[in-house]
């Protein structure tokens, strides 16, 4: 079964960071620390302006890093088991 960030991708070509960003559920400030701190990979150039990553980086970090590392706030906020 795919993973559903996987699905909110387009197929091929190229993704833009709010794209990127909304697949995995966090901003665009934080997608870029997040680069900047290394734990993702950066964008392609693709003009002057524009960065862009290509889908294939954004699907192969997404297989092996399992989907969810970019949300650590969600490990952190665990509900808590009711009494």
């Amino acid at each position: 079964m795919q993973d559903k960030k996987i699905l909110t991708l387009p197929t091929e070509g190229f993704a833009r960071p709010a794209q990127v960003a909304f697949a995995f559920g966090i901003s665009r400030g934080t997608l870029y620390k997040r680069i900047k701190d290394g734990k993702f990979p950066p964008p392609e150039k693709i003009a002057e302006r524009i960065s862009r990553w290509p889908v294939s980086v954004i699907r192969e970090y997404l297989v092996r890093e399992g989907g969810s590392v970019l949300v650590p706030d969600c490990q952190d906020s665990q509900p808590t088991p009711a009494s």
